[in-house]
């Protein structure tokens, strides 16, 4: 399992270097839903629910 977690990991900081050359930043908050989103631990519709609550207040 600590395998999974590192390799889900790697693969959020990969996405997140490539959105910090874009200009777009992530709050801890947002590693966490992206992170239980990835293990499977929010369903795709909650997760997509979450980021547009989010975004509607930045």
């Amino acid at each position: 399992m600590k395998k999974v977690m590192k390799r889900l990991e790697d693969a959020l900081n990969n996405a997140k270097a490539s959105m910090r050359v874009e200009g777009f930043t992530f709050s801890k908050e947002d590693d966490e839903l992206i992170m239980k989103a990835l293990a499977g631990e929010l369903n795709h519709d909650d997760f997509v629910k979450e980021a547009l609550k989010r975004a509607e207040n930045v």
